[in-house]
């Protein structure tokens, strides 16, 4: 961000200028390359009126949006509406489905949804018999909850950590895997950790589920009721810092 006393007119330059000639080399940034493409498997803004929620991250991870309706009244700019019977989907890709990751969203979820569970986003992967993989997140009574699958036979789901959230009302929810603890954040706050053996065993078959759970069920259950927006998935563990800064970033 740049502050500056005023700008005449509309051919205003703006330069900006690092090193010194023969020493430094032009960094990354000073070139037109990619904005998401450090660790990003994708980023949704939900601001597409045509069949597509289009990731911006150079890995093509599109959403299909089936029949999801897109609202003017966002977070940042416009929001991806639900009523609680549809969702959008995007095709499984291995990088969305990393050994350690982030995922980012702002939710807001219906006061008159009631106090069942709702699923902002969900890329698990159920075998039965309690062998399960990959990540979800869940809204129920008044709590985001962080469950990951096992990978382990009878070992069922891991469902902590969880983060208290109130209904109508925009919240900025991370979850964050780094090969030995689970981390919920909200608002950029100080996270709620657990740690244990096992604890995630990644989703290699089905896609990454947006406003739905339950992948392994063509129809969807777990329906959210309320809106998305600003959806970011990582391969790394972003620092507390890094999320903080995100917050900050979108925060109205």
């Amino acid at each position: 961000w740049v502050k500056v006393p005023s700008i005449s007119g509309t051919n205003t330059v703006i330069t900006a200028a690092w090193g010194k000639l023969g020493t430094e080399t032009t960094p990354d940034y000073a070139t037109d390359d990619p904005v998401w493409s450090e660790n990003f498997g994708g980023a949704w803004h939900f601001t597409s009126d045509s069949t597509l929620f289009a990731d911006s991250s150079p890995n093509s991870n599109h959403a299909t949006r089936n029949s999801v309706g897109v609202s003017n009244s966002g977070q940042v700019g416009k929001a991806a509406n639900f009523t609680g019977t549809e969702f959008a989907d995007i095709a499984f890709s291995e990088t969305i489905n990393t050994e350690n990751f982030t995922m980012s969203i702002w939710a807001k979820r219906d006061g008159s949804a009631g106090t069942d569970y709702r699923t902002p986003f969900c890329a698990r992967k159920d075998d039965g018999g309690g062998l399960t993989h990959g990540y979800m997140l869940y809204s129920q009574s008044g709590n985001f909850r962080f469950w990951t699958g096992k990978g382990v036979s009878g070992g069922s789901w891991h469902t902590s950590p969880i983060v208290s959230h109130s209904n109508d009302a925009w919240h900025h929810v991370t979850v964050s895997f780094d090969g030995s603890s689970k981390k919920i954040y909200l608002n950029g706050g100080t996270p709620v950790s657990v740690t244990g053996n096992p604890l995630y065993h990644k989703n290699e078959l089905y896609g990454l589920r947006i406003g739905a759970g339950a992948n392994e069920n063509p129809t969807g259950q777990y329906f959210w009721n309320g809106q998305l927006d600003e959806m970011r998935h990582s391969s790394v563990a972003r620092s507390a810092d890094w999320i903080k800064a995100e917050f900050d970033n979108q925060k109205s």
